[in-house]
């Protein structure tokens, strides 16, 4: 019940933050839509760092055989693992799917009003709640580091930490290409302003 009260004002204040004073925009300030791509959404699972390995997968990295006695220990750790992983987005589905409502919508607002306090605030909101879990997966993380580092030879621990940095990247937002000024060909500009 908690958790739904914190989400209902958090709801709230970002509807005030997105009502203008007076219902109007800022002149000149419109922005063209035809040739802009859709700013990507917040995904506050992903920014968190949930992972759930698949025990197949690792094994195939590692060229373990499914059989041996390190692969089945491996595969229960890992099990144990997602688990728990599974366990702490459970509790703290309430509050990630409204931080993902909340920042998706002060971006949009950030974004038309160019407002970047409201980013840089939104932003704090989001390390302020999402560290504790981000802090809860890290002492899952490190642990299963140490199980695996005891249990694999040093080539094996390696490639196990070259996937795990694979995953995490793949959690991270993608750069989105906008078609501004600031990322055209130098000649384009420059052609621009001999004409004038």
């Amino acid at each position: 019940m908690k958790k739904l009260l914190f989400i209902f004002a958090l709801l709230q204040i970002s509807i005030g933050f997105a009502q203008r004073p007076n219902g109007s925009s800022r002149g000149g300030n419109v922005m063209q839509t035809s040739g802009k791509q859709e700013r990507p959404k917040f995904e506050s699972a992903k920014i968190a760092g949930f992972i759930e390995h698949s025990p197949k997968k690792v094994i195939k990295k590692l060229k373990l055989n499914k059989k041996d006695t390190i692969a089945k220990a491996l595969t229960s750790y890992l099990d144990a693992y997602n688990k728990k992983i599974t366990n702490i987005k459970i509790k703290n589905k309430d509050l990630i799917e409204g931080l993902d409502i909340v920042v998706n919508q002060n971006m949009e607002t950030a974004m038309k009003s160019r407002n970047r306090e409201l980013m840089q605030s939104t932003m704090g909101m989001v390390q302020e709640k999402l560290n504790p879990i981000r802090d809860e997966i890290k002492l899952h993380d490190d642990a299963l580091n140490v199980f695996f580092e005891a249990l694999l030879t040093e080539e094996q621990y390696k490639k196990w930490s070259d996937y795990q940095k694979s995953e995490r990247q793949k959690l991270m937002p993608k750069q989105r290409a906008t078609n501004d000024a600031r990322n055209r060909p130098d000649n384009l500009n420059s052609g621009q302003r001999r004409r004038g």
